[in-house]
């Protein structure tokens, strides 16, 4: 196992289950969308290279865009929040897929598909970021473990310009049982982070892996989706924030993410859980 930054700097967001901590933390519940559409907030911070969960310090300046139609803010420091880092982008469409583009000099930039509140404006949680210093570092490291796995070592992006990255989470982790399919297949991956900072090609028996990510994925305009399989349990696609975008596919263990050059793409969207074995399988046809 090989400690890869590229990898350790890529727990990018929060499970939702932070976005209540997040919005008490600014003082106050959600407020219902008006006529102008409802409004996101958050906040944005620096990611270290030490643990996949270490926080990093709060980021002031950080471009935070709806990709279309385009409208941008940039994080400050908040007197409601007491928090630098924090960002309230407005006037956005209620229920409606959108895609948030985080960019600042000297890291990677960020895309986060989101899709909105049907009727609320929210807290989303923290967002992570990686600098660019760190990532080219990382890739070497990550290049290197596939050498050491006698697998073709090509340059890792951001060391391969024109290339993405993809990043994915689960609020349950991934054990072994856990298989990841980039659809259709491009670039290298999938990989894993262990809590411990470590990346693997596969999660060993009894450990939990934190996230994983493919990197030196083609742009695609459509993006892909991310198909995923639990040996013995089930894995579901739930909308919200942070998140990825309903499978065009229909398939209910797939999340559709963009896919854009020298980016990375962030989400936390799809729940992987073993089945109970006292309880009757998912699948089970009923007589």
């Amino acid at each position: 196992m090989q400690r890869a930054g590229l990898a350790l700097l890529l727990l990018c967001t929060l499970r939702c289950a932070a976005c209540k901590d997040s919005a008490a933390d600014a003082g106050g519940d959600a407020a219902p969308a008006t006529a102008q559409g409802i409004a996101l907030s958050g906040i944005v911070i620096q990611s270290v290279m030490k643990t996949p969960v270490v926080r990093g310090p709060n980021l002031d300046g950080v471009e935070v865009c709806q990709d279309s139609p385009r409208h941008c803010v940039k994080t400050v420091y908040s007197d409601v929040a007491l928090s630098s880092g924090w960002f309230t982008l407005d006037g956005l469409m209620p229920a409606s897929e959108i895609l948030l583009v985080l960019s600042k000099e000297g890291f990677a930039p960020l895309l986060q598909p989101i899709v909105t509140p049907p009727r609320w404006s929210s807290v989303i949680g923290t967002i992570r970021l990686a600098s660019l210093d760190d990532l080219q570092a990382g890739a070497l490291a990550t290049k290197s473990l596939l050498a050491d796995a006698g697998r073709p070592a090509p340059d890792i992006w951001p060391a391969s310009p024109g290339r993405a990255l993809i990043v994915f989470g689960s609020d349950f982790g991934f054990t072994s049982d856990v298989r990841v399919a980039l659809d259709p297949p491009s670039g290298e991956g999938p990989f894993f982070v262990l809590p411990s900072g470590d990346t693997v090609l596969d999660v060993p028996a009894g450990q939990t892996a934190v996230f994983g990510f493919y990197t030196n994925v083609e742009p695609r305009d459509e993006g892909y989706e991310l198909v995923y399989e639990h040996a013995h349990g089930d894995c579901r696609y739930f909308p919200g924030m942070p998140g990825g975008w309903p499978p065009l596919s229909g398939r209910p263990n797939a999340v559709r993410v963009p896919a854009r050059a020298d980016h990375m793409t962030a989400f936390t969207s799809v729940h992987c859980k073993a089945r109970n074995d006292s309880a009757p399988a998912a699948d089970a046809a009923v007589e």
